[in-house]
């Protein structure tokens, strides 16, 4: 008999498909198999299917389907008997399971090829992350800041390949091998195959991962990190060798399994999907995600990952001697009187106040800018004796280095869980700040920096950022010293009380005339200010752009930052 298959659903069902095909011609090897589905890469080198065969040469051509899936909150079934129990009943024949994950076939050829990261010269161990997801399914996103948190935290034990479709949404995530874009259906494929482990939501690269074979000298099973939450029962999509963060039962709306909502607010497109709706949408970074999802932390991932590290499953990338940030060669970690770190989103004024900071301080003085944004090891270590920031000139290692008065950092574009001191200095006076600058003035320079300097991050990110760090400052975590631009800027009293805070008794303002020569300068005004920097008209930016279509329309679209703006600024500031 001939059965031809066909289905138009997603690659992670195809791959699912897969695994019934498989299961069915080794059950009936009389039975001949033609497949028509999206996604037909998956197929390649497939031994179980007559690539050849068209649907007019079949005896039979079945729709394939799984309702099974209607009673996966009731029912101890995974999604791999799905498609199988569906072709069972309109077959009318047995077809057992006989392994637990989907049928991928890769050619010796493409198993000798080498990956495509080896291709650009990087030959260690990676992981594959997918940081994003479909606009269909926004339930299953999960905060992109989390993203890039695991990855800042488990750098440098692993090297993660971000990947994904430029048509879905996927927000680039910094310290990665960007691949967004780069990898077809079969070059993903490879990829996986290359690949030590993954990271992602419930995904076509969960299923592969599993689906995946793998090299010879590794592990029966690729590691696999799934951010799942409530939305899919567990047992119908975990695999038992994956580290699967489900929180079904944690929340009213996924306490009998899962909720299976699509999205957490409407997208517009027409699809039924739209009336699907999470019932408990949270706002993490300019998204709504679920509930279930952001209950699942950023630590939680990096454990799982480290879970497979500590058994010895897997090992993370070979750690060299002070390769956390100092390279000390076996010497002393050096020392500081006093550590400041500064977190901002770009355009809030942040070197400005890094400035003002280092003059506050006499002695020797270290700088680190930018960190977040940089491996480690990268960073240069900076040492000075004049009364401004040092510059990126000098270049010391770990042994130059014995104490300093200041040891200051910054990290711009990121929502710090926790005030991040550097692991390589012990301190005494630790401070943690976060500035912020009025909503509306900010938005008009961060647009005209993303404008002159074409910026690959869109004003929606930086916008995510402005609202999680204007969380942490209203949520009166007192880790962190809020710094106001905005009265920083207009007032020496509000000055001088952040100097007593920072731990300073001689204050001097000789800094505020200077306009730093690192990140551009002015988006307005570049360095045509320098030396009287105070009378730039920095806080009625706004004005310039009130009426333009893109400052409406972005009020518009973040009145959630302008609440919040509302609270910090006061409603008539700017």
């Amino acid at each position: 008999m001939k059965v031809f298959i066909k289905n138009n659903q997603s690659p992670g069902d195809i791959v699912m498909l897969t695994a019934a095909v498989r299961d069915l011609k080794l059950a009936h090897p009389d039975i001949e198999v033609g497949v028509k589905t999206a996604a037909g890469q998956i197929w390649e080198n497939n031994p179980h299917i007559n690539h050849t065969m068209k649907e007019c040469d079949a005896d039979r051509v079945i729709k394939a389907e799984y309702p099974l899936i209607q009673k996966s909150n009731q029912l101890p079934y995974h999604f791999i008997h799905g498609f199988r129990k569906d072709l069972e009943e309109k077959l009318n024949i047995k077809i057992p399971v006989t392994a637990f994950h989907g049928d991928i076939h890769l050619s010796d050829d493409e198993k000798g090829w080498m990956s495509q990261v080896e291709e650009i010269g990087h030959k260690e161990p990676f992981w594959i992350i997918l940081a994003g997801g479909k606009y269909d399914f926004t339930a299953k996103w999960w905060n992109p800041h989390y993203y890039q948190r695991v990855v800042n935290k488990l750098s440098p034990e692993v090297k993660f390949v971000q990947c994904g479709s430029l048509d879905h949404w996927h927000p680039p995530l910094d310290n990665v091998i960007n691949f967004l874009g780069k990898t077809d259906i079969r070059q993903f494929i490879r990829l996986v195959y290359h690949a030590q482990g993954v990271v992602c939501p419930v995904t076509f690269a969960m299923h592969l991962a599993a689906a995946v074979p793998m090299k010879e000298d590794k592990p029966k099973n690729r590691p696999c990190v799934v951010i799942a939450g409530g939305r899919e029962p567990a047992q119908w999509e975990a695999y038992p060798h994956h580290r699967y963060l489900s929180t079904n039962g944690s929340l009213l709306c996924c306490d009998n399994g899962g909720c299976w909502k699509s999205r957490c607010e409407k997208v517009g497109d027409g699809d039924e999907k739209d009336e699907n709706l999470c019932e408990n949408p949270v706002q993490a970074f300019g998204v709504k995600i679920p509930k279930c999802m952001d209950m699942i932390k950023p630590d939680d991932v990096v454990r799982s990952v480290r879970q497979y590290f500590n058994g010895g499953a897997v090992k993370p990338i070979e750690t060299r001697k002070g390769r956390s940030g100092v390279r000390n060669s076996g010497k002393t970690t050096m020392t500081a009187d006093n550590e400041i770190v500064v977190y901002g989103v770009k355009r809030v004024g942040n070197h400005m106040l890094l400035d003002w900071i280092a003059s506050q301080f006499s002695g020797d003085k270290f700088f680190l800018n930018d960190l977040c944004h940089k491996p480690v090891k990268k960073t240069l270590f900076n040492k000075t004796k004049s009364n401004a920031l040092p510059s990126l000139q000098n270049r010391f290692n770990a042994e130059d280095m014995e104490h300093v008065n200041l040891f200051l950092h910054s990290n711009e574009d990121i929502s710090p869980e926790v005030p991040s001191f550097h692991s390589g200095v012990e301190s005494k006076n630790k401070v943690a700040i976060i500035m912020l600058r009025d909503f509306r003035n900010w938005s008009c320079s961060m647009q005209k920096m993303i404008k002159n300097h074409k910026l690959k991050k869109t004003m929606d990110f930086f916008c995510c950022v402005w609202c999680s760090l204007a969380d942490i400052v209203l949520s009166g975590n007192d880790d962190y010293l809020f710094v106001n631009y905005d009265k920083f800027i207009s007032s020496k009293e509000y000055r001088d009380e952040i100097a007593i805070k920072i731990g300073v008794d001689n204050r001097t303002d000789e800094s505020m005339k200077n306009v730093p020569s690192y990140g551009w300068g002015s988006s307005f005004d570049r360095a045509s200010y320098d030396g009287r920097a105070n009378e730039m008209k920095t806080l009625s930016r706004w004005e310039e752009c009130k009426n333009s279509d893109w400052f409406i329309s972005l009020i518009e679209k973040n009145r959630r930052a302008m609440n919040l703006n509302d609270e910090l600024f006061g409603e008539s500031y700017g």
